[in-house]
């Protein structure tokens, strides 16, 4: 207020802060003189809510993900946030605001959008999800997902539209991705539903053969008993019912009885009963339908054994530690049933049931049983009708070649999984540069729909695939050199042109005769990790570069080699202080972001005379600016320097004007002598100094007048020779009592 009443003017208004109830509080106070300027009204208006919001807002303005924008009906930017300006590629809001001035021209790659944008929200009160392409400042293109609204005032007139803007190019890549994917998938289906035809049809020819020959072996009896003679086969004979009619003598292996006991039999007393089932309907079916029947099946293995019932107690396991008075018939029954196939030769073994087994185990006896490993033999058999209700049932054990034939396919499908599945892609190339084969990883990598697409395209791998064409002879020459060569590292062309880098292992393969054959390996897409490394170098030049913008060179070496506080005493140094006289009135009278960009301009230019002056910039605290000489690199001139550079700063500040059109003017504090420098703490690093030289010369800056500079008898001792001064005279230095100052004018 006595401020106020000491000035001409009838109206002022400032922001003070004060503590209420233990809370800082902020506050406007407005005041208006009456009475001839002997009185004054005063009022004051709390407006801590509406600060702490603003700084919420900005905190959000600025930190947010999404793009956050207002954008004028004819296309220019009012505002945009950090996050926007990183999405289209733009330094800054700042830079966005300034060079986009034509949205529609500028930013969109389809310039329709823009009217499109407009018209919906003309048509609705808001816009969601709206996807466009959008150029970013390199050129680049990308993909964005838009949220907007119309502004419009009390009289329902357009204002603005303001809305936020969200990346959406990985999306639309994944989309891209799996339609892709789908594409390859329905190739492949109708591949192998072609596949499965052919086999179908090759089936057919298989069977027609089958039928040929067999009509051919019926033409002639006396040939037939000639090929039975040498003849692996198991030929038999069938009634409706499944007896043994006749067994037709072949050189075949004898499988379950002696032939002689056979006939007459069922399956059923010769067979397990789930596989005399097989036989008895697979006969029904043929008589049924009178056609040829070819079927493929197993039947467990039999152990066939001539031998006494002592020998047959003697080799039944269940038996084994006992001796034969220890059971009866009955129980010897229980133990030995479930080791005879049929069940006529467990009816043979109980016809001894009520004679006492001690002294009669020596009468002779025939008996089959399974093997107790499960063993299988597996059969391939026709089975054809004949006159009066019989087949003939002509069976060829295909044990070993299901055996070999089960192994070959198992593996097949195991390469082929492996061929088709990995992530790496696999390749054989010709001597003269073209594919053979390739898997679907390598079609995928290099941008083609299916391996036979880039089989057919691809003619010329050296021209057509290979960035550096030199590389692919490199790549060749090495594995002809070697034999084999791994994580050979070439860029190569997608199908679309985009480049990739690739790591490839090869080898050469050749026939018998030492002569080349082609050459075969895989190939890994290494691109996101050679992206991964660039960015890496990229933003450690980032951090060097931000680290020596906030220490001096020779410091940010040092704490980078010995990550610990870092403390050096200079002896003579000269520090300077100035600050912008009535800067706080100004900061309440403009917004926070004309605030900050008014003091980066000003501080920027003073950056500028401190680098060209040879001097360390310290730190600015408000609208204070710190910088000092004689370190951390000591010079004898640092006095000449703070001078020169003050002198300058005062005609620097010159240049800025004030929002009522006055210039700023700087209050600026010298002083000479000792400090302690260094950096200290594990966070937020700085470097700072220490000591009482430094009090002095911020002293020196508070308590002096504005549009001077106030210097110490230090440093004027110094500089006399050299500049032009003025003594002050004795003030009272706070802390420090007494002390003769003096005002730098110019230089001599």
């Amino acid at each position: 207020v006595k401020e106020f009443f000491a000035t001409p003017e009838q109206d002022a208004c400032r922001e003070v802060s004060a503590i209420v109830n233990d809370e800082k509080r902020n506050y406007v106070i407005v005041a208006q003189k009456y009475h001839q300027g002997s009185a004054a009204f005063t009022i004051g208006i709390d407006i801590s809510e509406r600060r702490q919001a603003e700084a919420k807002y900005r905190n959000i303005f600025e930190n947010a993900v999404e793009g956050i924008f207002q954008t004028t009906p004819s296309g220019g930017y009012l505002s945009a946030n950090p996050a926007l300006a990183r999405i289209y590629g733009y330094e800054s809001p700042e830079v966005l605001i300034n060079t986009v001035s034509n949205i529609e021209q500028q930013l969109y790659v389809d310039p329709n959008r823009r009217s499109q944008f407009i018209q919906l929200l003309e048509e609705n009160p808001t816009l969601v999800d709206f996807e466009s392409q959008v150029y970013r400042k390199d050129g680049s293109l990308t993909w964005i997902c838009e949220n907007a609204r119309a502004i419009k005032d009390e009289d329902g007139n357009l204002l603005y539209y303001e809305g936020t803007v969200e990346d959406i190019s990985e999306r639309k890549q994944a989309q891209e991705a799996l339609q892709k994917a789908n594409e390859v998938l329905e190739t492949r289906v109708e591949e192998r539903t072609a596949a499965l035809r052919d086999a179908n049809h090759q089936l057919r020819i298989e069977i027609v053969e089958r039928k040929h020959i067999e009509a051919a072996l019926r033409k002639s009896e006396a040939e037939l008993r000639v090929l039975f003679g040498a003849m692996t086969d198991v030929i038999t004979v069938f009634d409706a019912q499944g007896r043994y009619m006749k067994v037709v003598s072949t050189n075949s292996e004898v499988l379950y009885s002696p032939t002689t006991e056979l006939l007459g039999k069922s399956v059923y007393e010769v067979f397990p009963p789930k596989q005399a089932e097989l036989f008895v309907t697979h006969i029904r079916q043929v008589l049924d339908t009178k056609q040829t029947l070819n079927i493929e099946y197993s039947l467990p293995i039999v152990h066939y054994q001539v031998g006494s019932i002592k020998d047959e107690i003697s080799s039944n396991s269940d038996l084994n530690g006992h001796k034969l008075s220890d059971f009866d018939s009955k129980n010897i029954g229980h133990h030995t049933n479930k080791y005879y196939h049929n069940s006529s030769d467990y009816e043979k073994f109980s016809e001894f049931n009520g004679q006492k087994l001690v002294g009669q185990t020596e009468k002779p006896f025939h008996t089959s049983h399974f093997r107790g490993d499960n063993s299988q033999v597996w059969f391939a058999a026709s089975v054809s009708p004949l006159p009066n209700n019989c087949v003939i049932w002509v069976a060829r054990n295909i044990t070993e070649r299901k055996r070999v034939l089960d192994a070959l396919q198992e593996a097949e499908e195991k390469y082929r999984s492996i061929f088709e599945n990995v992530a790496e892609g696999i390749f054989q190339i010709t001597p003269d540069g073209q594919y053979l084969s390739v898997n679907p990883a390598l079609a995928r990598m290099y941008g083609y729909s299916s391996p036979e697409e880039i089989v057919t395209k691809v003619t010329d791998i050296k021209q057509q695939l290979y960035f550096n064409p030199n590389s692919y002879a490199e790549f060749i020459a090495a594995v002809e050199e070697h034999g084999a060569i791994s994580d050979f590292e070439a860029r190569v062309y997608r199908q679309d042109g985009q480049i990739i880098w690739t790591s490839q292992n090869a080898r050469v393969v050749r026939d018998a005769q030492g002569k080349l054959l082609y050459y075969e390996g895989t190939v890994a897409d290494i691109t996101k990790g050679k992206q991964a490394e660039a960015a890496l170098r990229a933003e450690q030049e980032k951090s060097e570069h931000l680290l020596l913008n906030i220490l001096p060179h020779s410091i940010a070496q040092r704490l980078k080699q010995e990550p610990k506080a870092i403390a050096n005493r200079f002896e003579e140094v000269t520090i300077l202080f100035a600050d912008i006289v009535e800067f706080t009135k100004l900061s309440a009278r403009i917004s926070p972001t004309e605030l900050v960009n008014l003091l980066n301009q000003i501080f920027s230019s003073f950056d500028q005379l401190a680098q060209h002056h040879g001097l360390e910039k310290i730190k600015t605290i408000g609208d204070a600016y710190m910088v000092v000489g004689g370190l951390p690199n000591p010079r004898d001139d640092h006095p000449e320097a703070i001078a020169n550079m003050a002198l300058d700063l005062q005609q620097e500040i010159t240049r800025f004007q004030r929002d009522d059109g006055e210039p700023f003017r700087l209050r600026i504090g010298i002083n000479t002598g000792p400090v302690v420098a260094g950096v200290i703490g594990i966070q937020k690093f700085i470097y700072d100094l220490w000591g009482d030289a430094v009090n002095v010369a911020s002293r020196m800056d508070s308590q002096g007048e504005p549009g001077r500079i106030q210097v110490t008898a230090a440093t004027y001792e110094r500089l006399r020779d050299k500049y032009l001064f003025e003594e002050r005279g004795i003030i009272n230095v706070k802390g420090k009592g007494e002390m003769i100052t003096y005002w730098l004018t110019g230089r001599k």
